[in-house]
């Protein structure tokens, strides 16, 4: 049982940085938040009503650190489990093929790019 204010550390392993599934297997009785590797997951709050709270998060290739922290009432966790990733991991968009909108405006000037025709060892 984690009571308001309370915390539990989990040692979660990933073979391979990228999203997981994570599960929070739970008895209704209070709320908490969760931290990933230090850091707050926004929008993700876990153990509002009996049974298993789902997230998909990235976790980094090693030893990833799950904070779940009590935010009211006393949260009941049976456990934590992680697997494969059950949704598509998010879609990579590059810059050039976004639109600019407010006051956003394209800029030709590229002080850290590599200039064509200069030796880009140095």
């Amino acid at each position: 049982m984690i009571p308001q204010g309370g915390s539990a550390t989990f040692w979660v392993h990933a073979d391979h940085d990228g999203h997981a599934t994570v599960d929070f297997d739970h008895r209704s009785g209070g709320q908490a938040t969760v931290r990933l590797n230090g850091h707050t997951v926004d929008g993700l709050t876990i153990c509002t009503a009996t049974g298993t709270d789902t997230a998909q998060l990235f976790l980094s290739a090693g030893i990833n650190q799950l904070t779940v922290t009590g935010t009211a009432g006393n949260v009941r966790l049976d456990r934590v489990r992680t697997g494969p990733a059950t949704t598509a991991p998010p879609v990579k968009v590059e810059a050039e093929t976004g639109q600019v909108t407010g006051a956003a405006e394209f800029s030709g000037d590229f002080p850290f790019a590599p200039r064509a025709g200069l030796d880009e060892r140095r």
